[in-house]
């Protein structure tokens, strides 16, 4: 006997034939995405492992598999991927989900329905989220979150890019004169923008003429430090502090520098 039924429900004005299940679907989704947290576990060492694990599938092209069976290997063995590492994440993505089964229960008129059936509606959900005016990167939040409990990837759906994937072609695109320190301490740090921002001169320690340590507060409160190498980087960094003593402040940047719309994202990314 199936565990599902199927039911008609006018949407649209039209006649649509709707599977559902026993348990509510918010039910369901948030069992789901609670089975994927993590808490506690560095990313890095999941990262390491999987790094191996993929080194050692790619030698399989010497034993006769094809290039299609390897990449299909390759992209089974992403084990940190379906993780949920901080509970800030977890919190986030379950408004999300709770939000997405409102909809489709006023929708459907019903609270019941399965996995199958939601899924075809996630592109629809955006769609509506997006005419409402929301903003790329609370649509990317949301899309990560379903793509998350769904096992998708985001790629699969229409959504608009987020401010820092327009440097991918232009990474001089929301360069103001404002953030030209600010970029610049990104390029040396690759800091996140939140970390630049609450970033302190004591949070810095110089070990050496060409090393230095950064403590700082990252994304899900995880205290983090930084080594960066090189005579310039150190340089740089006595220079910045120089600078904000000198105005008698705490902070490295000024609060108008650490606000400017600037691709720091892009910075980062050029410092990795």
């Amino acid at each position: 006997m199936s565990k599902f039924k199927i039911v008609n429900r006018i949407i649209d004005g039209k006649n649509v034939e709707v599977e559902i299940g026993n348990n509510t679907l918010q039910y369901v989704l948030t069992n789901r995405l609670t089975g994927m947290r993590f808490f506690g576990t560095k990313k890095h060492k999941l990262k390491i492992k999987n790094s191996i694990r993929r080194a050692n599938i790619k030698n399989l092209k010497h034993k006769g598999f094809s290039d299609e069976e390897i990449e299909k290997f390759l992209d089974e063995i992403v084990i940190y991927k379906w993780r949920i590492f901080t509970e800030s994440n977890f919190n986030r993505y379950l408004k999300v989900i709770k939000r997405f089964c409102k909809y489709l229960k006023e929708k459907f008129q019903t609270s019941h329905l399965t996995m199958f059936e939601a899924e075809k509606y996630i592109q629809e959900y955006i769609d509506v989220r997006e005419a409402r005016g929301l903003s790329a990167d609370t649509l990317s939040t949301d899309l990560s979150a379903l793509c998350k409990v769904f096992g998708r990837r985001t790629i699969e759906f229409r959504h608009p890019p987020r401010h820092g994937a327009h440097l991918k072609n232009d990474p001089t695109k929301y360069n103001t004169e404002t953030g030209e320190t600010t970029r610049d301490v990104g390029l040396t740090t690759g800091l996140r923008r939140r970390e630049l921002g609450h970033l302190k001169v004591d949070d810095i320690k110089f070990i050496d003429f060409e090393t230095v340590h950064i403590f700082s507060v990252g994304k899900g409160g995880k205290h983090n430090r930084t080594v960066l190498k090189g005579i310039v980087a150190v340089e740089k960094l006595k220079e910045y502090i120089s600078r904000a003593e000198k105005m008698n402040n705490d902070f490295l940047l000024t609060k108008a520098e650490a606000h400017v719309p600037d691709g720091l994202h892009y910075c980062r990314a050029m410092c990795a």
